[in-house]
């Protein structure tokens, strides 16, 4: 087997046979579960006299009995898990989430992070994080020397500006420890992060000789990034090797107090700090916002990077006919068509037609993948307009 995922399902107890079937996984996902401890009722009248005397000896009688159970199924499932990774030497992908909406078992994120990271490290290269924050801090002392690909998901609630700051820094040195080996980096963020800002962290990450594709993603209002020249300093100092990049955008962020209006646009404050091509750029993926901005900064970034570019992802935005053709149809993507062209293509219309379809193999005669995401399809040949 090479692949396994660990989700509590119902009741902890142990399956004969599951050792053996996961020692030789490759890929392990796990999503620590709330454990819920059962209410024992008293079952005679006499237990009942007792619990009701006990309960005046000691008003949080009741509460500790039910956390001693609660702390038995933890251990049990604890144990149960770890005798199970001990016996897996080969893992080369990790995968950890959390469901933020609910609560959650410190103890589980404290024996699933840290020190599996720190046994599975001769083999790991590939890791995604889920997690809370109060657990990074225990990241500072894991290397991993062999990680090339890490996605990581912030996830900073209600905390506040000055905790989610204190909170990070072991995840920062961490970050910085994999500058030997990663060569695939991405960062997404929660719409609940109120107070999250990923500048700091990318003011304080070093350089990353390897690194070859990086994604960003954020609510689209852009309050993560409250200085995104951090990112594009970031970017600049791997402009000889970068080969891929994604700026995309999600649902935006409830605030409790207004921000720089401007940060909206803070995908092409980014597009538009970078005056010098990427010489290895090869995969653009990017989100059209604000939804009705002028398409300039996007088309420019995409014409300066046309001489190497064969992988193109338009989101958010649907576009029209005559849209279409002012992203294709650039003077560098003409010139350059017998030379290097797009072989993948991913973006969204309003309508999809036959005409679009011949223009794709007059603009894209190298085109090998289309997804192409519609309002509706129709046999028209002329221009649709918004």
């Amino acid at each position: 087997m090479d692949e396994i995922a660990l989700r509590h399902t119902g009741d902890s107890e142990a399956r004969q046979g599951d050792e053996k079937v996961i020692i030789t996984s490759l890929k392990v996902e796990i999503h620590p579960w709330l454990v819920q401890p059962r209410t024992k009722s008293p079952r005679s009248r006499t237990e009942n006299f007792i619990v009701q005397f006990l309960e005046l000896l000691d008003p949080y009688y009741t509460k500790k009995k039910a956390d001693q159970r609660l702390q038995k199924r933890l251990n049990k499932d604890l144990i149960r898990i770890n005798a199970a990774f001990k016996q897996m030497t080969q893992v080369a992908e990790y995968a950890i989430d959390w469901d933020d909406s609910l609560g959650y078992h410190p103890e589980l994120y404290t024996a699933f992070l840290a020190p599996v990271l720190e046994s599975w490290s001769s083999h790991l290269v590939k890791l995604t994080l889920k997690v809370p924050p109060s657990m990074l801090n225990s990241l500072a002392r894991v290397r991993l020397p062999k990680l090339d690909t890490f996605a990581f998901h912030f996830s900073t609630g209600s905390l506040s500006f000055r905790e989610i700051n204190g909170l990070y820094d072991g995840f920062v040195v961490f970050l910085n420890n994999l500058k030997d080996s990663l060569s695939s980096l991405t960062f997404l963020s929660t719409h609940s992060s109120q107070e999250l800002d990923v500048s700091r962290v990318f003011r304080k990450m070093g350089r990353f000789p390897l690194l070859k594709k990086v994604c960003l993603s954020i609510p689209f209002d852009g309050g993560h990034l409250s200085d995104p020249n951090t990112f594009v300093h970031f970017l600049k100092r791997h402009r000889a090797t970068l080969n891929e990049l994604d700026l995309f955008s999600s649902r935006c962020t409830p605030r409790t107090k207004a921000g720089d209006p401007d940060l909206i646009n803070w995908i092409q404050r980014i597009l538009n700090s970078i005056h010098t091509p990427f010489p290895q750029l090869r995969r653009i993926g990017m989100s059209l916002r604000p939804l009705r901005a002028p398409l300039d900064t996007f088309i420019r970034f995409i014409d300066m990077h046309s001489s190497t570019l064969d992988s193109l992802t338009l989101t958010d935005r649907v576009l029209s006919y005559s849209e279409v053709w002012d992203v294709l149809r650039s003077s560098s993507i003409t010139a350059s068509l017998q030379q290097s062209s797009i072989t993948d293509l991913n973006m969204r219309l309003y309508t999809f037609s036959v005409q679009l379809i011949v223009d794709f193999a007059f603009l894209l005669p190298s085109l090998k993948t289309l997804k192409i995401d519609c309002m509706r399809i129709s046999a028209d040949r002329g221009e649709v307009s918004l």
